[in-house]
């Protein structure tokens, strides 16, 4: 953890010298990080904030990441898919028969809490899954905006790198978030029952 915040220590004072450089290389940064899926992912979200604004900020993290992880799904679907589908064909059927009517819905709360479950598990997992790369890819930028967001907006609020480094990922768990997130999951539940009540 701590090369991680020298690293940005670096990275801050590089975009200070090079602005509209260091976007192209932090979009790098971010892709990367995502595609590899190293934890601590939430530390680079406020960061991004930190350095570059709310707006700029959101911007950079959420398409990044998304397409880092988007990357790391078709990988895996193409490397690991045909060994794990003979391997656990029975369990993958069943799960896809339980989501198929409702799998971008199920997608994006699965997306909303990473905290619960590794990137990286995430990302492999759900590529065992019939689930299509526009449907992850859209999942993943709508179930991570809020955690997103948050992050970002409190990466901005820092008036200095140290403040950054004495954040604690629970500090993203307060009631400024979870509201909004409350919200998100009622209306994805109530969809999934509307969607899947019989008539």
């Amino acid at each position: 953890m701590q090369l991680l915040f020298e690293f940005l220590f670096l990275i801050e004072n590089f975009v200070n010298d090079y602005y509209f450089f260091s976007l192209i290389i932090f979009s790098i940064f971010i892709f990367i990080y995502a595609l590899i899926s190293f934890p601590a992912i939430a530390i680079v979200w406020l960061f991004s904030g930190y350095v570059f604004g709310i707006f700029i900020g959101y911007i950079l993290a959420i398409i990044f990441t998304a397409t880092g992880s988007l990357c790391l799904f078709l990988l895996s679907k193409n490397i690991f898919h045909s060994f794990f589908k003979s391997k656990f064909k029975g369990s993958i059927m069943k799960l896809e028969n339980k989501i198929k009517n409702n799998s971008l819905e199920i997608l994006i709360l699965f997306r909303m809490f990473p905290i619960n479950m590794p990137f990286f598990i995430q990302n492999v997992g759900l590529s065992f899954l019939n689930i299509s790369y526009i449907n992850f890819f859209i999942s993943t930028l709508i179930g991570l905006t809020p955690l997103v967001l948050f992050a970002v907006i409190i990466g901005n609020n820092f008036t200095q790198f140290n403040e950054l480094k004495s954040f604690n990922l629970d500090n993203l768990l307060s009631l400024n978030l979870l509201i909004p997130v409350f919200i998100i999951f009622i209306f994805l539940i109530l969809r999934i029952i509307l969607k899947n009540r019989k008539f």
